[in-house]
C-alpha cells in the first residue's frame, strides 16, 4: 500500500504539471493523423476529374509534360506522377513543390489549388512538435516522456486489489447511472485500459522521436532485435551482358514509366524524378552519360505497408534496377521507419490511422478525467481545511 500511495502522487503530480501539454500534443495528434488524406479530398477537383467516356483516348505522360511546360513555360519540371486509376490526372511538380495536373483524357491544365487545410495543418505540425514555440520544443518532448509514465504507472494504479467480478467490472466496463467523481474514475479507468498498449506505443515512439539521444540508442541496439538489411537489388537484365545486346536508354517518360510499371506488379502510383527536365536527353554536361530517371513506387500489397520500390537505371547497361526500401534497409533505419509510422498511425495503413486518432482521443478524454478528478479532490481537502 506504501508503494501505491507513492505511485498515486508520482502520476497525479505529473498529470497535473504536465496535462495541459499532453493534452495539446493528443489533440493535434488526433488532427494530424489523415492530414494528408484530408487535403487530397479537399483537392479532388483537380486531383481525380473522374472516369473517362467509353471512347476517350489517354494521353501519354510526355503529352502530359508538353501541356503542362506550355501552360507555365517558366516552371522547371522535375516529377511526374501518375496512377494506375484512369480516373486521375497525371500531376507534374517542380522542385519547390509547385504542382500541375493535366487531365488525362481531355487534357486540361489545372494549377494545383491552394490548399484549404494546408495552413490548418502547418500550425497543428508546430503546435505537436513544439508548442509553436520557438523554445516549445523540449516542453513537448518532456511531456511524451511524463505520458509515457502515466501510461505505465496508471496501470499499477489500475490493478485491482482482488480479482473478483464485482470489483473488476467498474475498471473493464462503463457503470451506467454513473456521475460526479464515480463516473469520471470510472471513464478514467476503463477508456485507460482498453487504449493502455496503443498509449505506450504513441507515447513511447514520441520519446524517440523527442530526443536524439534517445533516437541513438535505438540505432545501436536495433542489431541485437533486427537481421541485417536483405540484399535485394534486382535487375531486369543480366549485370554481365555483352555491348551489343544491351537495353536501350529509355529517352521518354513513357518509355521509362511502361519499364517500370512491367517490373512492379500490383503499382498504384509511380512518382518520377527525371533529368533534365525535359526528360528527352540521359546525357549530361560534356555529354557524360547519367541516370536519367528514378523512380518511387507505391505497390497495393507492400509489406509493411509504408515500403516503396525504387527504380533506377543501370547507366551501363540501360537495365531496370530495383530496389525495396524497407528491405534493403539497414537495422537502425528500420527501426526507424516503424518508429516514426507508428506515431503516426501509417504504419499499418487505414486501421492503424484509425486507431492512433480513436488513441489520441482517449488521450483528451483521460486528461478532462484525470484534472476533474483532481480537482474534486483539491475542493475535498479545502472544504475539510
Amino acid at each position: 500500500m506504501r508503494v501505491r500511495a507513492v505511485v498515486f502522487w508520482v502520476h497525479l503530480s505529473a498529470a497535473v504539471a504536465a496535462g495541459g501539454i499532453v493534452l495539446i500534443l493528443c489533440l493535434t495528434g488526433a488532427t494530424l493523423v489523415f492530414a494528408r488524406q484530408i487535403q487530397e479530398w479537399s483537392e479532388r477537383g483537380v486531383r481525380r476529374p473522374g472516369a473517362p467516356a467509353a471512347a476517350s483516348v489517354r494521353l501519354t505522360l510526355d503529352e502530359a509534360l508538353l501541356r503542362a511546360k506550355r501552360a507555365q513555360p517558366a516552371w522547371p519540371f522535375m516529377e511526374a506522377t501518375l496512377f494506375a486509376d484512369p480516373k486521375y490526372a497525371f500531376a507534374l511538380s517542380t522542385e519547390d513543390h509547385r504542382t500541375l495536373f493535366v487531365n488525362a483524357y481531355t487534357g486540361q491544365v489545372q494549377v494545383e489549388p491552394e490548399p484549404a487545410f494546408q495552413r490548418f495543418f502547418q500550425v497543428a505540425g508546430l503546435l505537436h512538435t513544439r508548442l509553436n514555440l520557438d523554445a516549445g520544443q523540449p516542453f513537448a518532448a518532456a511531456a511524451n516522456v511524463v505520458f509515457l509514465v502515466l501510461a505505465c504507472s496508471g496501470l499499477c494504479l489500475w490493478w485491482p486489489h482482488a480479482w473478483r467480478w464485482a470489483a473488476v467490472r467498474p475498471s473493464i466496463w462503463f457503470v451506467k447511472g454513473a456521475s460526479g467523481r464515480a463516473r469520471e474514475w470510472n471513464w478514467h479507468n476503463v477508456v485507460a485500459i482498453w487504449f493502455l498498449p496503443a498509449l505506450i506505443v504513441l507515447a513511447g515512439t514520441g520519446v524517440v522521436l523527442s530526443y536524439r539521444s534517445v533516437n541513438a540508442e535505438m540505432f545501436r541496439l536495433a542489431p541485437i532485435f533486427m537481421k541485417p538489411a536483405a540484399s535485394n537489388q534486382r535487375s531486369t537484365a543480366s549485370p554481365a551482358v555483352q555491348p551489343a545486346a544491351r537495353l536501350s536508354i529509355p529517352s521518354t517518360l513513357d518509355s521509362f514509366a511502361a519499364r517500370v510499371a512491367a517490373g512492379v506488379p500490383g503499382w498504384e502510383s509511380i512518382y518520377i524524378n527525371f533529368y533534365p527536365p525535359q526528360g528527352g536527353s540521359v546525357t549530361g554536361a560534356g555529354g557524360a552519360p547519367f541516370k536519367g530517371f528514378e523512380a518511387v513506387v507505391i505497390r497495393a500489397a507492400a509489406w509493411p505497408p509504408f515500403a516503396t520500390t525504387l527504380a533506377s537505371l543501370d547507366p551501363a547497361t540501360g537495365a531496370l534496377r530495383l530496389g525495396d526500401t524497407y528491405a534493403s534497409a539497414p537495422p537502425g533505419r528500420r527501426a526507424r521507419m516503424w518508429v516514426r509510422t507508428l506515431h503516426s498511425g501509417d504504419a499499418f495503413g487505414n486501421p492503424g490511422r484509425i486507431i492512433a486518432c480513436l488513441t489520441c482521443l482517449a488521450g483528451c478524454l483521460l486528461v478532462y478525467t484525470g484534472y476533474a478528478m483532481a480537482l474534486r479532490r483539491l475542493a475535498r481537502r479545502l472544504r475539510g481545511a
